[in-house]
């Protein structure tokens, strides 16, 4: 995985495993998600034999991740890569935080291609919201309706749906909630259960 704007600087190269998979990539908090779900173990990659030389300032992707996710892929036992480690960096992002008695605050993780706003709010951690009224805020709108499906809802209108990762994505049938809402990647997001 190379997401890295610290592509160049002293972060690090990990390699952790969780889920019976092995994950290569940056030490900046990318792999949050997956270590809030999963058991894990996390290896800093010291091992440069393992990088293509020279090694490149600003593609670590080439030079550093893949080459890495070869020798592994090859049979190359994980220890052999660097030493386990447990200050790896992690971000709280990805969890709504409470705000108020029934309220929390969250945030858009993404926006699919549909325009659909993927929130990380995760119906396991809030399962009331198939039983009791709600109203969650995104951008401009306020949303109350929980769909199982897009055609459970009239045409143009907002609502929110357990996406295929359990997480909350904010929606609209046949329409770009985005753009209804007037929210992108990163904007707050409020959930209040009544």
């Amino acid at each position: 995985m190379v997401v890295d704007p610290g592509v160049g600087t002293l972060r690090r190269p990990i390699l952790a495993e969780a889920a019976g998979q092995y994950f290569v990539a940056p030490d900046n908090g990318v792999l949050s998600m997956l270590y809030a779900r999963e058991k894990h173990k996390v290896r800093a990659v010291t091992a440069e034999k393992f990088f293509l030389k020279p090694v490149s300032d600003t593609f670590h992707g080439r030079d550093v991740f893949a080459p890495t996710a070869a020798h592994l892929a090859k049979g190359t036992p994980v220890a052999r890569f660097g030493k386990p480690i447990a200050d790896y960096c992690r971000l709280e992002f990805y969890k709504p935080v409470r705000t108020g008695k029934r309220v929390w605050k969250g945030a858009i993780l993404k926006v699919d291609r549909f325009g659909n706003l993927i929130t990380n709010f995760h119906i396991a951690e809030f399962p009331a919201l198939r039983t009791r009224a709600f109203a969650m805020t995104a951008g401009q709108r306020e949303i109350t309706a929980l769909a199982r499906t897009f055609g459970e809802q009239s045409l143009g209108e907002l609502f929110l749906l357990v996406g295929s990762s359990g997480y909350l994505e904010v929606a609209a049938n046949q329409a770009s909630a985005a753009k209804m809402a007037g929210a992108a990647v990163g904007a707050p997001v409020q959930l209040e259960i009544y």
